[in-house]
């Protein structure tokens, strides 16, 4: 995973990251949506992740869905 920016926000401690983005590889997204979605009550964030990576990545690429990126994984 590459960090690729982080802005800020002003807060009572002084500056503090607000957004962060990264750029992830496959594996890593695979394992990022694999935790998420093992989550039993998952909040907010935990649920924007799963979809993103879930419907707007492995659904979208892969027949097979998430099954189908670990087996590129796998490979």
């Amino acid at each position: 995973m590459k960090l690729q920016n982080i802005t800020f926000t002003q807060s009572e401690e002084g500056a503090i990251p607000k957004d962060i983005t990264v750029t992830m590889t496959l594996a890593e997204a695979v394992w990022i949506a694999k935790a998420a979605g093992k989550q039993p009550c998952a909040n907010q964030p935990t649920k924007d992740i799963w979809d993103a990576l879930i419907g707007d990545v492995f659904n979208r690429y892969w027949d097979d869905g998430i099954d189908g990126a670990v087996d590129v994984v796998d490979a």
